[in-house]
């Protein structure tokens, strides 16, 4: 008996078929959460606290985001809780943009002095005063220096653009 080959692709179509459909059923996947009583499979959460530090025999609790978490360690800053994520991070982009000495994780005394920076919504004469209790040193910010700390949309000229804290218009 001859075999068309109208056959013999139908019956490799099929035969392709049926594989795939015994294929897919035997790789099939089921997911199922359960949760473990044992200790290997407690779960756990950790509570971030603020950090609390001793400075001019009073306790100060510090701003806990990354940025402000990085003036500390990075340049002996202590930065309050008034802070916001955004003002620390700008604050943080100067300290970087500036040639200074900078702590290092090894070392276990710092190399920058303490200082305290508070910002303040009063007006304060060219944006930011600065006074000494011993060592120490306290810093305010007027929180209005932060107006044009990040770049504005402008138009000069028809044409349009950021200008930036620089002055420069980009």
């Amino acid at each position: 008996m001859k075999v068309s080959l109208y056959e013999s692709i139908l019956f490799a179509f099929l035969s392709i078929i049926i594989f795939c459909g015994i294929v897919s059923q035997g790789n099939a996947y089921e997911y199922h959460w359960e949760i473990d009583e044992t200790p290997e499979g407690q779960e756990s959460a950790t509570v971030v606290e603020p950090v609390e530090v001793t400075i001019l025999d009073e306790q100060i609790e510090i701003a806990s985001h990354s940025a402000s978490l990085w003036l500390m360690n990075r340049y002996s800053v202590y930065l309050g809780t008034e802070w916001s994520a955004a003002h620390a991070y700008k604050l943080l982009q100067t300290f970087e943009s500036i040639p200074q000495e900078k702590n290092k994780i090894q070392d276990e005394d710092p190399r920058v002095p303490i200082s305290l920076w508070k910002l303040s919504d009063r007006h304060i004469q060219d944006d930011i005063e600065i006074e000494f209790q011993g060592d120490t040193k306290i810093v305010t910010v007027a929180a209005e220096a932060f107006t044009y700390a990040k770049p504005l949309l402008a138009e000069i000229e028809g044409v349009r653009g950021r200008l930036i804290n620089s002055g420069v218009f980009s």
